[in-house]
């Protein structure tokens, strides 16, 4: 069995290179929408009936089952999906631990001493 749902048609005529980011995430999010709701005419749950923790609840549930994995809880959050918009804070300012404090860099610390490893 196959299920299709079709959207608006998109059109990019006229736009420029520049916009090609933009154009990029628009067409993203279009098809996310698509998708739930394709999901949501063949399933009896809606999106807005899904918990906020309702990810968390079934890797717990997963893990619960007391069997033997090779991963950890961690490594599922390492690889599940991250939408562009979300960095967490240690990976954007992930590159402090790794910096080499000198004249040329002083000015990246101004404002960000709880990234400063006052040892090194």
């Amino acid at each position: 069995r196959y299920f299709v749902i079709l959207g608006k048609n998109i059109s990019y005529e006229n736009c420029t290179y520049d916009e090609r980011f933009r154009l990029t995430d628009e067409l993203r999010d279009n098809m996310a929408t698509l998708e739930w709701e394709m999901l949501e005419k063949q399933t009896v749950i809606r999106r807005s009936d899904i918990s906020e923790t309702a990810y968390d609840d079934m890797v717990n549930e997963i893990f619960d089952l007391n069997a033997n994995y090779t991963f950890t809880l961690e490594d599922i959050r390492l690889e599940q999906f991250q939408p562009k918009s979300i960095t967490e804070p240690d990976e954007a300012f992930g590159f402090f631990k790794k910096l080499k404090p000198n004249m040329n860099t002083a000015f990246l610390y101004r404002g960000n001493e709880r990234f400063w490893d006052k040892n090194n």
